[in-house]
């Protein structure tokens, strides 16, 4: 009786101690994503504006190289052009804004969403005499509806 007690005295011991670790959260974001358009319907063939705002730390360094009107995939959308432009925002932070001119020849719907695509970032550490940046990571940019 004295054993059975020990064990369940020792196996409660040990379920408690296991609910009072930490558990760990999700990632937390280091890049503040937002999507704005300049108009929240069109007529098929319109053109309107997109734009993509990413504010993060000053150690983030946004990655728009791969940001071209051929290599960017937004169908059902066509994409006219992009725009990038970096800046601060305050003394503690920075802002990338990513301004997309898309069109579409798609009918028969009463909505069209503009995919997530990866935005792709790295992060850069300094050391004393040391400036090394890490592999690189994405955080995808929300689904978008607009209507038709």
């Amino acid at each position: 009786m004295k054993a059975l007690r020990l064990i369940s005295l020792s196996l409660l011991v040990l379920l408690t101690l296991g609910a009072a670790a930490p558990v760990q959260g999700p990632k937390q974001a280091k890049i503040a994503l937002s999507t704005e358009l300049d108009r929240t319907a069109i007529w098929v063939g319109d053109t309107f504006h997109y734009t993509v705002k990413a504010v993060h730390d000053p150690a983030i360094e946004i990655v728009v190289d791969n940001l071209k009107k051929e290599q960017v995939n937004l169908a059902p959308f066509v994409v006219r052009e992009i725009a990038v432009r970096q800046g601060s925002l305050g003394a503690t932070k920075k802002v990338t804004e990513i301004n997309f001119l898309l069109t579409t020849y798609e009918s028969g719907q009463v909505e069209l969403k503009i995919p997530s695509f990866p935005l792709y970032y790295f992060t850069r550490t300094a050391g004393p005499r040391v400036s090394a940046e890490s592999a690189a990571e994405s955080v995808p940019v929300p689904v978008t509806k607009i209507g038709l």
